[in-house]
């Protein structure tokens, strides 16, 4: 009766013909026609508008008209998605977590569309088709009429339906009483055939909803394990439990299972897993064990730890009998933190008791020694120590040195340093495997009471025999060397304030701690990114740096360190009252004096942030008071920060003067051969050795050859990596600069034979621009022309060259590759691929060719090329006694 009237058959009866019939006005659309009811309702169809006469030869609707005679619900998606009310406007959200944070805007509508108008223009083929079947093979639309031309097809229907074969155009309409007399008896036969039964039906767009639901979840299925997939089937399982109701009454079991994997091995998503967990548990689907398991630490992650320990009670009374050791381990495991986290350790110790005699596990006894080390009660500490010897007694010789270490971190997180101290002394001797433990210095003390026994027996026993016996270190271990050990393994661990209780605990232990037990912490803490942390390692490396500066003023002072001083005062003159830091905050401990590694770590923190005023400070520092003789990386950080500065007479005064003082670094060459190219391209002349400034950048080099020269062979592998960063490029744009093309040979065949460079791209196009800048270009059989034109033919000379070099280095390059392979030499394969070594040997051999050759060009009517690249090479250290050089003079 909805074909009739929207509300219902008998409302419609009732106000059909009363004043106010506005609301059924689309309730007469359309009448039925007759024979269309003698037909069968089922092929039952409005042809038109009732406000508009009938015909035969009437067209159909157009596809786009926005009137539709079935009503609103049957207009096009992209038309009904974007009609709104004018009074109210509706916002969607959709939430991925328990938070508002996860809350954002959407518009399921634009979710939709697209295939909601796939499935609106399929309903209108399915129309079209329908009208078509309907007028036979012989109506005025079918494919066969279609196929005869118009006046044709015309006389053929008027043949037709003289014939009686094409129905007439008139039909009769049924009135609004013989309409109801007709529906009526169709409810009465329906009522007396139809069966009884239950049908679910789900509404279209809910069906749209599931349908991209399937859509995804079959997605992640294929591409099991991938994260985007698997988020994306999370976004839709949601918004199908936001739009369908009781969606979860009709997932699967299997489906259950495949969403709670994919959502776990996102690894992070616990708020995932918890609305997973808590919606099959509404829909009564079932978990297994380990589901119920990782719902437990969801919910404890997410800060619902009430709501993981009712859910881990619940699924502690449902547990059977065969479960293997690992998940009963895991189980009450999870069990036991979460009562120490909710502050309730007693209640953690018994059911750690029960899972062991059920056989657990003894390790998870850690977290119960955890929440009694947490706990502020006066026998909280013996009760810690008491579970810690009875798990040691259940394990034995189980006990590795990975499970001390959690012990042992976790006491020192609690702050109980002793009970720490003590553990990691056992852990030591169960790694040196001499020494007496504290296990044995209780069975020594008492050993009447067994320690697998009752705890609370274990206890008392603990406090007759006194725990700070139990805790006494032995003295073997009271020496800076077994409490370095301890340090450098939390400093490995990221655990700095961890490290600096050991260091606290050192000076109560009357053990006084070494800089470099305090150079560790003080690394960690610049490299925070907190300033609380930064200001506190400023303060101690002051007081570190007072304290040497102490030190060197009771003692007698070097001379040699006086003249190294003396240079500085050079370089930065000193001015009187500046020498010293601030006073120190506290000098309640004997603070160790600062080494080389303290300067240094200060040095590159002042550096990094641009505090030149404390860097020039310490500088002073570390030459004057302090007479430290600074190491390779101090001076780098020196001629680092002159450079910085262009202050190029400071840095070359600088480096001529520690580089007989100190030994250099592969980065000391670095930085000098930067301020070699700086200082040309400045025009100012660098002083490498003293007495000598013609061809610095080839006496440079051979100081670099002559010093690499002097390495260990794992000392050269590193600066041989070191150099493939782009140093040796510097080191060729040098040269480059300096139009030195003899020098920029040797160099080439330097790299090579001490540190198996070969040139790169970059230093290929610098190397073809030197040859460019030295080839003459001025023509005197041509006149001479100014301004903008000069500048154009200028421009294009030099393209022209550089295109002829390059193709000069190309012919040279490929017939080297003929060369080698038809010697077999090496493989085409190789000599293809860019990085392997024989491309790169080829290409280092073709550059010097190429330069070779355009050394006895440019200087074709000048001196002898072969005489004098030996000469360079001798200034540089080179040997190039298998370069042919005269071959070329042609």
């Amino acid at each position: 009766m909805q074909g009739i009237c929207r509300l219902s058959r008998r409302w419609h009866q009732q106000f059909c013909h009363s004043p106010s019939f506005g609301p059924h006005q689309r309730c007469l659309q359309a009448f039925i026609p007759v024979r269309e009811y003698r037909q069968g309702r089922s092929v039952r169809r409005p042809r038109a508008i009732a406000s508009t006469p009938t015909s035969s030869n009437a067209s159909p609707p157009h596809k786009d008209a926005s009137f539709s005679p079935f009503g609103d619900d049957l207009l096009p998606p992209s038309q009904l998605l974007s009609r709104n009310g004018d009074d109210l406007v509706v916002r969607e959200f959709e939430q991925h977590g328990s938070d508002n944070t996860t809350r954002r805007a959407i518009k399921p509508n634009r979710e939709l569309k697209d295939e909601a108008e796939e499935v609106w223009q399929e309903l209108q083929d399915v129309e079209r088709q329908l009208e078509m079947a309907q007028e036979g093979p012989f109506g005025p639309r079918s494919e066969f009429m279609q196929q005869f031309p118009k006046d044709q097809r015309e006389e053929l229907l008027k043949a037709l339906a003289k014939e009686g074969i094409v129905p007439q155009d008139e039909e009769d309409t049924l009135d609004l009483a013989e309409l109801d007399r007709l529906m009526e008896e169709e409810d009465d036969v329906t009522s007396e055939k139809q069966e009884l039964g239950v049908t679910l039906h789900i509404p279209k767009v809910h069906q749209a909803f599931v349908a991209r639901f399937n859509k995804a979840l079959k997605a992640a299925q294929v591409n099991e394990g991938d994260v985007v997939k698997s988020l994306n089937l999370w976004k839709w399982y949601l918004r199908c439990q936001q739009k369908i109701p009781a969606f979860s009454q009709i997932i699967s079991e299997n489906v259950w299972n495949f969403l709670w994997q994919s959502q776990s091995q996102l690894g992070v998503r616990h708020q995932h897993l918890v609305m997973l967990g808590r919606d099959m548990r509404s829909a009564e689907a079932p978990m297994d064990d380990q589901q119920c398991l990782e719902y437990i630490r969801a919910l404890h992650i997410c800060d619902d730890t009430m709501g993981a320990l009712s859910v881990w009670e619940e699924v502690k009374a449902q547990l059977g009998s065969n479960l293997s050791p690992d998940f009963l381990s895991a189980f009450y495991s999870t069990g036991v933190q979460l009562y120490v986290s909710v502050g309730r350790p007693q209640k953690a110790q018994r059911v750690a008791s029960g899972a062991i005699e059920k056989g657990a596990e003894p390790t998870l006894l850690v977290h119960v020694i955890s929440g009694w080390a947490h706990a502020k009660t006066a026998d909280s500490a013996s009760k810690a120590w008491a579970m810690y010897l009875r798990m040691r007694a259940l394990l034995k010789e189980d006990m590795t040195p990975e499970l001390y270490e959690k012990v042992s971190d976790a006491l020192l997180d609690t702050k109980q340093s002793d009970m720490a101290l003590a553990v990691f002394k056992d852990m030591i001797a169960r790694i040196r495997g001499v020494g007496q433990n504290t296990l044995d210095s209780y069975e020594k003390a008492l050993r009447g009471v067994e320690l697998d026994g009752d705890p609370a027996e274990v206890e008392r026993a603990v406090n007759q025999v006194s725990l700070t016996l139990l805790l006494a270190l032995p003295k073997p271990y009271q020496n800076k060397f077994f409490f370095a050990s301890w340090v450098k393994k939390l400093l490995g661990q990221q655990r700095v304030e961890a490290a600096s209780m050991v260091v606290d605990l050192m000076y109560e232990r009357n053990v006084k701690p070494d800089a470099i037990h305090l150079n560790g912490i003080i690394g960690a803490w610049l490299r925070d990114k907190s300033a609380k942390s930064r200001d506190r390692a400023e303060v101690l490396a002051h007081e570190m740096i007072q304290a040497k500066v102490n030190q060197v003023a009771d003692s007698a002072k070097n001379s040699s360190l006086r003249q190294l001083g003396n240079v500085f005062r050079k370089v930065m003159p000193m001015q009187e009252g500046s020498n010293f830091l601030m006073t120190p905050t506290r000098l309640e401990r004997p603070i160790p004096a600062a080494n080389v590694e303290t300067f240094s770590l200060m040095f590159d923190y002042y550096e990094e942030r641009r505090r030149w005023k404390e860097f020039e400070s310490l500088t002073r520092i570390m030459v004057g008071p302090a007479q430290l003789k600074p190491n390779s990386f101090i001076m780098n950080k020196w001629l680092s920060a002159e450079l910085e500065a262009k202050s190029l007479s400071r840095f070359w005064t600088l480096y001529n003067s520690l580089r007989s003082e100190i030994s250099p670094s592969i980065e000391t060459f670095r930085l000098a051969w930067e301020a070699v190219s700086l200082s040309t391209r400045n025009g100012v002349q660098p002083q490498v050795e003293s007495g000598q400034s013609t061809s610095s950048h080839r006496r440079m080099f051979a100081s670099f050859i002559d010093w690499g020269s002097g390495l260990k062979t794992r000392q050269l592998e590193d600066c041989k990596t070191y150099l493939t960063a782009g140093f040796s490029t510097e080191i060729i744009r040098s040269f480059c600069l300096k139009l030195d093309l003899p020098g920029t040979i040797c160099a080439l065949q330097g790299l090579y034979s001490r540190w198996d460079v070969t040139p790169d791209d970059v230093s290929v196009r610098l190397m073809t621009g030197l040859v460019a800048r030295l080839l003459p270009r001025i023509d005197s059989t041509r006149p001479a022309i100014g301004g903008r034109r000069r500048m154009n033919s200028q421009l294009q000379t030099d393209q022209t060259i550089l295109k002829k070099l390059a193709d000069m280095v190309g012919t040279i390059e490929a017939n080297m590759k003929i060369e080698l392979v038809e010697n077999g030499e090496a493989d085409p394969g190789e000599l293809e691929d860019a990085g392997s070594v024989s491309a790169k040997k080829l290409r280092l051999d073709v550059m010097i060719e190429f330069l070779v050759a355009m050394m006895h060009k440019i200087q074709k009517h000048q001196g002898q090329p072969g005489k004098e690249l030996k000469d360079v090479a001798g200034i540089m250290h080179v040997d190039v006694s298998h370069i042919d050089v005269n071959g070329h003079g042609s």
